[in-house]
C-alpha cells in the first residue's frame, strides 16, 4: 500500500472516531499534531476537518506565519503555519508538505493550522497536567502576554516518553491551544504582525 493509501485510510479512520465521539467523551479528547518539532493539542470540538496540505497562494505583505489562501471545495481558506506562528519565526521557504486542520465552522472564522503531522487523538485523562501556566508557557517557549491562546501542557506518562521525545518534544510535552482564544488574539488577527 503506498502512503497517500495510508494517509486516506488513517484520516478516514480518524474522521469516523471524530463523528462517533459523544459530546461527553469528546469534552476530554483532543487531536495530536506537530508543528515546529512541538506537540500540540487541539480540542476536538473545535476541529472541522484535516486535509493534505492544497497548493497555497501566497499574499503579499503578510507576516512570516501566514502561509497563504487556499481553495477548498469553492471556499477561500486562510491558512496560518502553526509553528511560524507560536514561534514568531521567519519563513525560510514555502511548505510543501503537511496537513491542513480547519477549524469548526461554528468558531466562524474560515481558517485553517498548517501542522507537519496529525499524530493521534489523546484523551487528557491519561495524560499528566504540568502544574503552572508560566512552566507550560517557558517550556513552549512564548511568554503569558504572547500566548492567551496556549491553555496547559500535559506530559506523556513514564513509559510513553521516550517514544514520543524522538519527535523534538522534551520528555513527551503536548501544548494545547484553544482556538477561540488563538482566532481572537491580536497577533492572529494581523493587528500585530512583527516577528
Amino acid at each position: 500500500m503506498d502512503a497517500r493509501g495510508s494517509l486516506r485510510q488513517f484520516q478516514q479512520a480518524l474522521a469516523e472516531r471524530m463523528r462517533k465521539a459523544s459530546p461527553v467523551s469528546a469534552a476530554g479528547t483532543r487531536l495530536g499534531v506537530l508543528a515546529d518539532e512541538r506537540h500540540w493539542l487541539i480540542p476536538i470540538d473545535q476541529v472541522g476537518e484535516i486535509l493534505p496540505l492544497p497548493v497555497l497562494t501566497p499574499v503579499a505583505m503578510t507576516p512570516a506565519w501566514f502561509a497563504g489562501l487556499a481553495n477548498v471545495r469553492g471556499n477561500i481558506i486562510s491558512v496560518v503555519d502553526l509553528g511560524l506562528f507560536q514561534r514568531r519565526g521567519d519563513a525560510s521557504a514555502s511548505p510543501s508538505a503537511g496537513h491542513l486542520v480547519l477549524l469548526a465552522e461554528r468558531l466562524g472564522s474560515q481558517c485553517g493550522l498548517l501542522v507537519q503531522e496529525v499524530l493521534a487523538l489523546k484523551r487528557l485523562e491519561v495524560l499528566q497536567r504540568v502544574d503552572s501556566p508560566d512552566e507550560s508557557k517557558a517550556q513552549a517557549h512564548l511568554g503569558a502576554e504572547d500566548a492567551p491562546w496556549l491553555v496547559g501542557s500535559y506530559r506523556e506518562p513514564s513509559e510513553d516518553s521516550t517514544a514520543n521525545a524522538l519527535h523534538g518534544s522534551p520528555r513527551g510535552l503536548w501544548h494545547e491551544i484553544d482556538l477561540v482564544r488563538l482566532c481572537t488574539s491580536g497577533r492572529f488577527l494581523g493587528l500585530h504582525t512583527a516577528p
